[in-house]
């Protein structure tokens, strides 16, 4: 089972606010499609990897997860009500993937970083990302 589709079911599993929790493609493809709140979408955003130093079919691979949140702007006009309860929703989340080991091929996942997406269209919507390394191997 891939990385994102493990965390889109601890996601599911550990937290109880979202209406949606979904899998996306990118966040085109999030913004493009449609948006339920509190809705919680996830995708794989880049991964990297080390050059293998002995051995170079063995190298370890970071994935990064996007998590992407998705919430009402219905209360004032700059958003203070809004951001609160993204952050709340964001914080659901962190508890629920940060230190958590998706099973024995990935690390313990750990904060990447986050930032705004957009605030407009009655949506506030912030992307928080989290990483996990892997061992990957060649013939």
């Amino acid at each position: 089972m891939t990385l994102r589709k493990l965390i889109e079911q601890r996601i599911a599993a550990e937290t109880t606010c979202f209406k949606e929790i979904a899998g996306a493609a990118s966040m085109e493809a999030v913004m493009l499609g449609a948006i339920e709140t509190p809705g919680c979408y996830v995708f794989r955003e880049r991964n990297s990897a080390n050059p293998g130093s002995t051995m170079p079919t063995r190298q370890q691979k970071t994935d990064v997860i996007a998590v992407v949140i998705a919430s009402r702007n219905v209360r004032g006009g700059k958003g203070v009500d809004s951001s609160d309860d993204n952050e709340a929703l964001c914080q659901a989340v962190e508890v629920a993937l940060l230190g958590w080991e998706p099973n024995g091929v990935y690390s313990p996942l750990e904060y990447a970083g986050g930032a705004l997406v957009s605030f407009k269209n009655g949506l506030f919507i912030w992307r928080d990302a989290y990483r996990a390394t892997s061992q990957i191997r060649g013939a």
